[in-house]
């Protein structure tokens, strides 16, 4: 994040520096300068804390609401660094692969 806003413009620069341009296909870019990722994340977001007090490790929960600012850090941490958005006895889980 950048002065306190969504950072859309430093994931662009970085995609461009690393080489995540595919010729033929313009719209990425302009999808990723343009549409803020915040927008597309759930309230709550897990973060990788290393350990849990009880010496294993442990992810930790984000809440926008309560921690905004690391919260957002998560979302917009790169383009190929992943924001958690489920955990499952311990672990990151994705929506496809959680049961009900």
């Amino acid at each position: 994040m950048t002065s306190g806003k969504w950072d859309n413009a430093a994931l662009d620069a970085a995609m461009e520096r690393r080489g995540f341009r595919p010729r033929r296909s313009p719209w990425i870019r302009r999808a990723v300068r343009e549409l803020p990722r915040h927008r597309f994340a759930p309230d709550r977001l897990w973060r990788w804390d290393g350990w849990n007090g009880e010496g294993s490790r442990a992810y930790v929960p984000l809440d926008r609401e309560v921690e905004a600012g690391r919260w957002a850090a998560e979302v917009y941490a790169g383009p190929d660094e992943p924001a958690v958005t489920q955990v499952r006895d311990g672990l990151a889980a994705t929506a496809a692969l959680t049961r009900a």
